[in-house]
């Protein structure tokens, strides 16, 4: 439903439903939209520090993986992001969401930022979503 939503207050061509044509509506589907960020568990990077963007310190194994659930949510929106070590939603998770919010939308339309298994959040995470 959260990504109904996306397409919707992302589409060029309504205002009231996702035309499911425009550029910004295939985006959305692929969920490749730069207004739509999508927040899962991820694991810890190598000497990942505080600030670090979630996905700076992870090999290009564990990219490649993210990639892959990711494009495999896009076929099926019920599928479950899995990815190896990936326990909880970390805080340099929620900080790169604060980032994003007080930055101007890359693209017309809105920001949407979708929270997969909220209760995933890690204690310090959900202390500052």
């Amino acid at each position: 439903m959260a990504i109904e939503f996306a397409r919707v207050l992302n589409c060029r061509r309504s205002s009231t439903d996702a035309c499911d044509r425009c550029a910004d509506c295939m985006k959305v589907d692929i969920l490749q939209h730069p207004n739509m960020h999508l927040v899962f568990s991820l694991p810890v990077g190598k000497n990942e520090k505080y600030g670090d963007s979630p996905l700076a310190k992870l090999a290009e194994e564990e990219i490649a993986v993210i990639r892959e659930q990711i494009r495999m949510k896009a076929g099926n929106s019920y599928h479950t992001i899995q990815i190896p070590k990936a326990n909880t939603i970390k805080i340099n998770s929620v900080r790169e969401i604060r980032r994003e919010v007080a930055l101007t939308a890359f693209a017309q339309g809105k920001k949407v930022f979708i929270v997969l298994d909220a209760e995933n959040l890690n204690d310090e995470a959900s202390m500052h979503f």
